[in-house]
């Protein structure tokens, strides 16, 4: 178990790290608004499929599962 104090350092941590990234890549010319509109599309997108087909997603990612097990 962790200790109290340690959670607010993890997530400074992580705020830091993501606000370095993001001021990185606007300093690269990548706007990262469209970026965060794409991957909650995608999001949307990608659940509205696996709730249609169920079975399906899940015969994937056992393929998926499988094939990267083989590789190790």
């Amino acid at each position: 178990m962790a200790e109290a104090g340690t959670y607010p350092t993890a997530t400074a941590s992580v705020s830091d790290f993501a606000s370095a990234a993001q001021t990185q890549l606007k300093a690269a010319g990548v706007d990262t608004g469209m970026m965060a509109t794409r991957a909650g599309e995608l999001q949307r997108m990608l659940r509205d499929e696996i709730a249609s087909r169920p079975f399906q997603a899940l015969a994937v990612a056992a393929a998926i599962g499988f094939l990267y097990g083989l590789r190790r």
